[in-house]
């Protein structure tokens, strides 16, 4: 867990999303909410807390069903519409071998 690492990488972790976030539009308001605070956070907590915090996080444990957005769902969804985009792509790529020449290329 980055946490274990210390305040420095956790901190050159915050600056290199903020980075990130500079350079995508909408990113920008992410880092006004949330990575800049967290970035002076983290310089001013003490090393103890850090640690404390680390271990705390380590003895949770965190699933899908917890984060509250349906992640689950969401992603038998994702596998339907892969399949489906799958079959569409094979039925498609067998219609057009089966067309005589002549129509292949006007299409």
């Amino acid at each position: 867990m980055i946490l274990q690492l210390g305040k420095a990488a956790v901190l050159k972790c915050l600056l290199d999303i903020h980075k990130i976030f500079m350079e995508n539009d909408p990113g920008y308001i992410l880092n006004d909410l949330f990575i800049t605070d967290y970035c002076i956070w983290i310089q001013k907590i003490k090393s103890k807390k850090l640690a404390a915090l680390s271990e705390s996080l380590q003895k949770t444990t965190l699933t899908k069903s917890h984060v509250g957005f349906e992640l689950e769902e969401l992603e038998a969804a994702a596998v339907l519409v892969q399949e489906e985009e799958r079959t569409l792509k094979a039925a498609g790529t067998v219609s057009k071998q089966q067309l005589p020449s002549s129509e292949s290329e006007r299409s």
